[in-house]
């Protein structure tokens, strides 16, 4: 038996041959690796793009259309994904190395993410090119990581206050053109009917911090990557008073019932919505068709417009085997051209020229007025929370507390000081 070893494995033919056999084994999956990814170029004239809810957002399909037909024999595949799970699977998918050519980019920090981990590749050039870049200049901000761009915006959002028009009239409550805070409490109190009946609340809070916090912290002229936050207690008792006077509906019916700000605000559940300029679109498509309007978000001070949203945008993957085409639509998207796409579905476009802006107050089915127009062209507005490395930490942050203060596990107080200790051990850790 040892002569038969030392015949086949010391050898020197013999090892010269088993060295070679197994590199090829090792190389197995690199090759099989490589042929995928070469596989997968397929049709050149054909870029996959990430979405979430594409039938429930308009604008991805009017911009693909649009795209299409601008560029004849190209063609885009959409990847819709489930909205609620969206982050995670394109994590997973980029990780994977089994992306699309153009990533979606729901939020600051998803898009700090991809960016930092370098699955995005630089757009800073095709900004710099765009004709007319001075009309996406406050809003591609919004992505500015140390002067780079690693997507550009197509659709901006600003947070604004919905009402219900036939839901006022049936109290004899005038539609005020602003109001404060306080106000605000005050006529979501008025509007308010409960009974064995019907039950119509005041407004709607949807089950998220924004509006209660980047609300306050734009109109501060501060924001969520300080420290102290103390400016926020005023309002976050607020929210909590108004639902525990029943002028909205509770945090808690809305995350165990799973009720959606749609569902409430379009059977005329609810007379007043705080949400984004996103939801025109939506509301073009409602089943239930009501008499709406919209004005600018409850200030801190009248004199002033202060509001909070940041962008919707694409970036193309690193990892793509058709980056020129890829980059050709997201330019399409935050260009001119996209930007009246954008607005012929009621959204509010990225790119803001009076030509595109003049396409969205002309759509016949667009309740204009004065109040609309100050509402979607505030003084400043600013990101839920702005675009850093630890974006998406502090944002996870936000959410875990305000959860616990808006059931009342946790009291205001208590969870701003947790919120202030808990950012400042990420800074620490980070520096």
């Amino acid at each position: 038996m040892l002569s038969f070893f030392k015949s086949v494995f010391l050898n020197k033919k013999n090892i010269y041959l088993w060295i070679i056999w197994i590199f090829f084994i090792g190389m197995i999956p690199l090759l099989a690796s490589f042929a995928k990814k070469n596989t997968d170029i397929k049709d050149e004239n054909e870029i996959s793009v990430s979405v979430w809810g594409y039938d429930a957002n308009p604008e991805f399909k009017a911009l693909v259309k649009g795209f299409e037909k601008e560029n004849p024999g190209k063609k885009v595949k959409i990847i819709d994904i489930d909205a609620s799970n969206y982050e995670n699977k394109m994590t997973i998918m980029l990780a994977g190395n089994d992306a699309p050519d153009v990533i979606g980019i729901k939020t600051i920090g998803s898009y700090v993410n991809y960016a930092n981990r370098k699955q995005l590749i630089d757009l800073t050039d095709s900004y710099q090119k765009m004709n007319g870049k001075e009309n996406l200049a406050k809003n591609i901000s919004a992505y500015d990581l140390e002067h780079h761009y690693y997507a550009l915006p197509f659709r901006r959002e600003i947070f604004v206050l919905y009402y219900n028009r036939a839901l006022f009239a049936s109290k004899n409550i005038d539609v005020p053109k602003k109001m404060t805070w306080d106000q605000y409490e005050a006529l979501a109190k008025k509007l308010t009917t409960i009974s064995k009946e019907k039950t119509i609340y005041g407004s709607y809070h949807e089950g998220f911090y924004a509006p209660a916090i980047s609300s306050i912290a734009s109109q501060t002229g501060t924001n969520l990557l300080e420290t102290n936050y103390s400016y926020l207690k005023e309002n976050l008792k607020r929210f909590i008073k108004m639902q525990e006077e029943g002028s909205v509906l509770s945090y808690a019916s809305i995350h165990l019932m799973n009720t959606s700000y749609g569902s409430q605000f379009e059977t005329g559940k609810a007379a007043m919505l705080l949400m984004g300029s996103f939801y025109m679109g939506k509301l073009l498509k409602a089943t239930n068709k009501i008499d709406w309007g919209i004005i600018p978000i409850p200030q801190m001070k009248l004199t002033e417009n202060r509001t909070f949203g940041g962008c919707t945008g694409f970036g193309v993957c690193k990892e793509s085997k058709k980056k020129t085409l890829a980059k050709k639509f997201v330019e399409y998207c935050a260009s001119e051209a996209g930007a009246e796409t954008v607005a012929s579905v009621r959204m509010v476009p990225a790119y803001q020229s009076n030509q595109a802006m003049n396409r969205l107050y002309s759509l016949k089915d667009m309740p204009v007025d004065q109040q609309m127009k100050d509402a979607l062209n505030p003084q400043y507005n600013a990101p839920e929370i702005p675009a850093d490395k630890l974006t998406a930490d502090i944002d996870e942050i936000f959410t875990e507390e305000y959860d616990l203060m808006m059931v009342g596990e946790e009291s205001v107080i208590k969870g701003l000081q947790t919120i202030s200790k808990r950012v400042k051990t990420f800074i620490d850790l980070d520096y």
